[in-house]
């Protein structure tokens, strides 16, 4: 399943209206992006991206996607991330970022394993991503 790199901002930035940004718009903007041992390995790429176009944008590394946030609420930047880990939140606005390679993530089991846990575990889980609120 492929999905886009989004931004997370506060709702009164001025990208917030907008539907989409593209990494040149970035200029100037201080960035939180995910802690280059904890991020999906796509993030590399957009990160370079990111360094190359923008010369003068400050990145700041977050930890965790709920650092983050609480990061953008401190007016500390805006964040760079894969849209299947933005959390929905008043505050804030999400915003798909123009850029490829998106991130892919699935879920694999082996086939033997018929243990009602794992089945439950797989339709929770898929039933939260398809039905995510945005």
């Amino acid at each position: 399943m492929y999905q886009p790199f989004c931004l997370v901002l506060p709702v009164n930035h001025p990208f917030a209206g907008r539907k989409t940004v593209e990494i040149k718009d970035l200029q100037a903007q201080s960035l939180i992006v995910l802690d280059p041992l904890k991020r999906p390995s796509e993030m590399v790429c957009i990160q370079n991206e990111i360094q190359v176009q923008c010369t003068n944008t400050h990145i700041y590394f977050s930890d965790s996607v709920a650092t983050a946030y609480a990061m953008i609420k401190g007016d500390m930047g805006i964040a760079v991330m894969p849209d299947f880990v933005c959390q929905t939140d008043n505050g804030l606005a999400i915003i798909p970022l123009l850029f490829e390679p998106s991130v892919s993530y699935g879920i694999a089991w082996h086939a033997s394993d018929t243990k009602q846990e794992t089945k439950k575990f797989i339709d929770i889980t898929t039933n939260l991503y398809l039905n995510k609120d945005r």
